[in-house]
Parts: structure tokens; C-alpha cells; sequence
């Protein structure tokens, strides 16, 4: 930009009259156009980690900003979280559910992963008993 304006003189007609009247426009467009790369900032990493909410304090605003459906949603997974804890845990490693030689599609979506968490909802019930 500031090469034209420096060369305003090699333009004719038109041209040369637009770069002299819209010269300060198309310096201040360019300098707002620019994206600076040298900003100082203070940057704490650990303060981007990923973190578990406070549950406690998330009801509390979804109540206040009556976030029904958010807090429906919430109140929901909270549910599922409490049955999933008081469900008896069994850990079993991959070579173990391989020597019982099931072939129930479940069954066999758990085998993919090396290392698997079964509980009474992941098995289908004709294995529980």
C-alpha cells in the first residue's frame, strides 16, 4: 500500500486522483487488516486443562436461569451416574471373555477393547444368570 502511494506519480488520470484522495483510507483498512503476532500474553496452561464441572453449583444456575431443558438433561445424567455406581463391577481382561468362547454381538463389541469393565448393563440378562 505504501508503495503505490509512494509511486502516486506513475498512475494517470482516475487512478492517480483515487490514490491520492483514498490514500489515508487504504493505509488505516491495511493496518486494521493486519494481525499482530508479537502480543505479550500471560498464559497459565494448567488453567486450561480440562476439569469436571461443580455439578453442584451447574444445578444451581440451570435453576436460576431456568434452564429447564439443560437441568432435565442434567438431573438425568446425574441419575444414570448414581445407577452406574451402585451397579457390582466386574473387571475382566480380554483373554479371559475370549476363553468363554461367546459369540453374542455385545459380547463381542467388549472384546475390541484391550482392558473392559463389564457390569450387569452391559451384559444381556441371559448371562447374569
Amino acid at each position: 500500500m505504501e508503495n503505490v502511494i509512494a509511486h502516486v506519480d506513475d498512475f494517470k488520470g482516475k487512478m492517480a486522483q483515487n490514490i491520492r484522495e483514498f490514500a489515508q483510507q487504504g493505509i488505516d483498512s491495511k493496518r486494521w487488516a493486519t494481525i499482530i503476532l508479537d502480543v505479550p500474553i500471560d498464559l497459565d496452561e494448567e488453567a486450561l486443562k480440562l476439569k469436571l464441572p461443580d455439578f453442584d453449583g451447574l444445578k444451581v444456575l440451570f435453576e436460576e436461569l431456568e434452564f429447564k431443558l439443560m437441568l432435565k438433561g442434567y438431573l438425568i445424567f446425574m441419575d444414570r451416574q448414581k445407577q452406574q455406581q451402585s451397579l457390582p463391577t466386574i473387571s475382566y481382561k480380554k483373554s479371559c471373555l475370549m476363553q468363554l468362547n461367546l459369540k453374542h454381538p455385545s459380547i463381542l463389541k467388549l472384546l475390541k477393547t484391550p482392558h473392559i469393565i463389564i457390569t450387569s448393563s452391559t451384559l444381556p440378562k441371559r448371562f447374569l444368570h
